[in-house]
C-alpha cells in the first residue's frame, strides 16, 4: 500500500523539462507584456510631451496676438534682428530672432518689449553660441494713464537693467531677474515681420509672427544629450551638429504662425 502512494507521487510531481518548459513560457510572456507595456509607455510620454509644447506655445502666441492687437498705431514698432549671426542650415529651417518693443494702448498705455535670449538669461551675452535652442522674455510697465509718464517707466526699466547688470559682474544670474521674465521656453525660432500692403505705398496693415518650439524630451536631447560626443568641439560645430538632430526630429518641432491686424 506504501509503495501505490510513492508511486503515485512520484506520477504527479513535475519532471525537470516540464519545469523548464513552463519557465521558458512564462519568460517569453513576461518580455512580450514587456513589449507592450513599453510602446504604450512611449506613446503616452511623446503625446504628453507633445501636448504640454503645443499648449505652451499656444498661450505664448495668444499673449503676442493681444499685445501686438493693442499696439498704438501713433508710435513706432521697433523690431531688430537680435544675436550673432548663424551658420546656414538649409532650406528646411533656418531660425532668426528678434527683439521688438512698443506701445500698446489699451484701458491706457503701457511699453512691452519681446526679445529672444538665452534659456537662462535675457542678456545679450547669454544667447547660446553653442545651440539654437533658447527662451522668448518679456517686459511689460505698468498701465498709466498719459504717454507722458511712459518716458518716466522707461527710464525705470533701464535703470533695472543696469542694476541687474552690475550685480552680476562677477557671472551667474538669479532666478528671478529683475528686468524680464521668461515666457516660454525650448524654443528656436522667434520671428516678427510687417507684411507689405497690397497697394503699393500704403501702409502696413498686419504682422506675421511666427515661433518654433521643441518638445520638452526633444530639448533636453539637444541640450544634454550631446554632451560626451561634443566635448572639445569648437562652438559652431555644437551649434550645426545640434541642429542636425533638430532637423532629423522635426515631427517634435511646433510651428506656430499668426497674422495680426496693426490699429
Amino acid at each position: 500500500m506504501l509503495i501505490l502512494k510513492n508511486i503515485n507521487r512520484r506520477r504527479n510531481a513535475f519532471t525537470m523539462v516540464e519545469m523548464m518548459a513552463a519557465v521558458t513560457i512564462s519568460i517569453i510572456l513576461i518580455l512580450l507584456m514587456y513589449g507592450i507595456f513599453d510602446k504604450v509607455q512611449t506613446v503616452f510620454v511623446v503625446g504628453q510631451n507633445r501636448a504640454r509644447a503645443m499648449e505652451e506655445a499656444r498661450a505664448a502666441m495668444d499673449m503676442l496676438k493681444r499685445d501686438f492687437e493693442s499696439i498704438d498705431g501713433a508710435e513706432p514698432l521697433e523690431i531688430k534682428l537680435r544675436g550673432r549671426a548663424r551658420m546656414p542650415v538649409g532650406e528646411v529651417l533656418n531660425p532668426f530672432f528678434v527683439q521688438t518693443s512698443f506701445t500698446s494702448e489699451d484701458d491706457g498705455y503701457r511699453l512691452v518689449e519681446y526679445m529672444y535670449g538665452g534659456r537662462n538669461t535675457y542678456e545679450m551675452a547669454g544667447l547660446p553660441t553653442d545651440s539654437p535652442v533658447g527662451a522668448i522674455w518679456l517686459w511689460r510697465s505698468p498701465v498709466v494713464v498719459s504717454k507722458s509718464q511712459l518716458s518716466e517707466k522707461k527710464a525705470i526699466h533701464r535703470s533695472q537693467i543696469q542694476d541687474f547688470d552690475r550685480a552680476n559682474m562677477g557671472g551667474g544670474y538669479p532666478e528671478n531677474l529683475v528686468a524680464y521674465g521668461k515666457m516660454i521656453d525650448g524654443v528656436i525660432h522667434f520671428g516678427v515681420r510687417k507684411v507689405a500692403p497690397a497697394v503699393e505705398g500704403a501702409r502696413e496693415t498686419h504682422l506675421e509672427i511666427e515661433i518654433a518650439v521643441l518638445d520638452q524630451k526633444l530639448m533636453k536631447e539637444v541640450e544634454y544629450g550631446l554632451g560626451q560626443a561634443l566635448e572639445g568641439e569648437t562652438d559652431s560645430f555644437k551649434y550645426q551638429r545640434r541642429m542636425e538632430l533638430i532637423l532629423e526630429n522635426l515631427d517634435r518641432v511646433y510651428f506656430f504662425r499668426q497674422l495680426v491686424r496693426l490699429n
